[in-house]
């Protein structure tokens, strides 16, 4: 699924330890003055099923209802999976 205009975001973050479990995760809603919901903290947090051992990348998805899934990969992932598409 490719990314809507104005739904794209994110950060990249260097060297963090991560292990199976929940993660969580907390942002400021950015975009252009008088922005609905500008500067609006959100809160998410999804489960790490499983770690294989070649990962080298977290990736956090969050989508517009507040529903969060985190992947591992051993390549850079920037590609959003559908809801029911947990691959």
């Amino acid at each position: 699924m490719a990314y809507e205009p104005g739904n794209v975001g994110g950060k990249i973050v260097c060297c963090v330890r991560v292990k199976p479990g929940p993660i969580s995760i907390e942002y400021s809603l950015g975009g252009p003055e008088g922005a609905t919901r500008l500067g609006e903290r959100i809160r998410a947090t999804a489960v790490l099923q499983e770690l294989p051992g070649n990962s080298k990348f977290l990736t956090m998805h969050v989508y517009p209802s507040g529903t969060a899934y985190a992947e591992v990969s051993r390549q850079y992932v920037d590609e959003r999976p559908e809801l029911g598409d947990k691959r």
